[in-house]
């Protein structure tokens, strides 16, 4: 069983050390890592209410973030990976997701999130914007820099 509550400001160093373990693989030097750093903690101190804990019972396994339409955070814990945790707070968010972005180099997650239903839709630097297949045109929602 898997329940999901919002974050809050006392989960920030769990939250902190999940977004960091997702970037990780892909830092470069010690130049990086600290740029890294300072954007997660950043990023959590100033939308910490956005994220989700996923429990397993009452142990914290996960976080995830949707913002916007956009799921840019999933993290679960390896030992709670492949065991259908993840497909299940996809299917829950299911309406709150429109795209998904994520790390090119993953292949992992990018195969995961198409046996899920989505697709690529574009490629952004480092990043692969997925997008839910049974979403029309017409329900696609942009995100603008304005």
């Amino acid at each position: 069983m898997i329940r999901c509550k919002k974050a809050k400001k006392k989960d920030k160093p769990m939250l902190i050390n999940a977004k960091l373990l997702t970037l990780i693989p892909y830092i470069k030097d010690n130049k990086e890592q600290l740029k890294v750093i300072a954007y997660v903690n950043d990023l959590v101190l100033k939308h910490v209410d956005e994220f989700m804990i996923v429990y397993s019972f009452v142990k914290p396994i996960g976080v995830y973030r949707i913002k916007d339409g956009e799921l840019d955070t999933l993290y679960l814990e390896e030992k709670y990976q492949n065991k259908g945790y993840g497909s299940k707070i996809i299917t829950k968010e299911k309406d709150r997701i429109q795209k998904i972005k994520v790390r090119k180099e993953n292949k992992r997650a990018i195969l995961f999130y198409k046996k899920n239903g989505y697709s690529k839709e574009s490629l952004k630097s480092d990043y692969i914007i997925l997008r839910r297949e049974d979403l029309n045109d017409n329900e696609w929602i942009f995100k603008t820099n304005s």
